[in-house]
């Protein structure tokens, strides 16, 4: 009896290890599975405490204290709010699907069947909802952070173009031009700095010590769809603008104080990974 006591026992225990192994196993594979490519991205993270009701095949989310979206229409009109709402869906009438998806507070949009699968993204006012061409969160407690190493672009998104002439934007800037101009000289660099939460390159004076960083190198290129994308200037923030689906920045950076080491940068669909 003993003997058989200890058998079974023997066998309970290597059906557990298994089943832990089996678990482990399982988590390890989960990042992958979980994977989703930087094209099919949201231009934003959803800040903790937003409030998510998932509703048709989107969401709509609500921003807490502290942060506000602003949209810009296809006229180039502003518009900043708290309630929106963004969903998938595939373009031109093309038939398959196109799911939302949410993970680690990253908003994307994944193809099942059809070949352009886009966000659509709307806010509602005066009863009506507004359809938006991009949609931006802002952090409004922190208007400008220096960037000190570059570590600190790492998961930073890259400011898109068309809010380079929105006002709290270009009232910052205004800010760093003026005091830059007490070291103008011949020789500029472009350096990075984070406005509400946003990475914008700047082009200033390299006496300037706005950051330690500074881009040797910076390229826009068109990586899906025909058309141009090219390196264009609003004062000092420099964009890429693009007629092509897809629009790819590579940067080289240089770490002036940490290590002088040089770091190369893409910025996919606005989100920055480090090559």
């Amino acid at each position: 009896m003993k003997r058989l006591n200890y058998f079974l026992l023997c066998l309970l225990t290597a059906s557990i290890s298994l089943a832990l192994v089996i678990s482990s196993c399982s988590k390890e594979e989960s990042p992958e599975e979980n994977h989703i490519p930087m094209t099919n991205l949201a231009a934003f993270t959803l800040p903790e405490q937003t409030t998510v009701d998932a509703s048709g095949n989107g969401i709509n989310y609500s921003l807490p204290d502290g942060y506000k979206a602003y949209g810009v229409d296809e006229k180039g009109n502003y518009l900043s709010f708290s309630h929106g709402r963004i969903s998938c869906a595939c373009a031109g009438g093309d038939e398959g699907g196109c799911n939302l998806k949410t993970t680690d507070r990253l908003v994307a949009c994944l193809s099942a069947g059809c070949t352009d699968c886009a966000f659509k993204r709307t806010t509602r006012t005066d009863g009506f909802d507004l359809e938006l061409e991009e949609v931006v969160i802002f952090d409004m407690n922190t208007p400008v952070k220096r960037v000190n190493s570059v570590k600190d672009l790492e998961g930073k998104i890259m400011l898109p173009g068309q809010f380079a002439k929105l006002d709290i934007i270009q009232n910052e800037i205004q800010k760093i031009e003026k005091e830059a101009a007490r070291c103008a000289g011949e020789r500029t660099k472009i350096a990075p700095v984070i406005l509400y939460g946003y990475v914008v390159m700047l082009e200033l004076p390299e006496a300037y010590g706005l950051s330690s960083i500074s881009s040797v190198y910076y390229l826009c290129k068109c990586t899906k769809g025909l058309g141009w994308c090219r390196k264009t200037f609003e004062g000092t923030f420099i964009t890429c603008e693009s007629r092509c689906k897809a629009c790819t920045i590579t940067a080289t950076l240089k770490d002036e104080d940490f290590d002088g080491k040089e770091y190369v940068i893409e910025t996919v669909n606005h989100h920055i990974s480090f090559l």
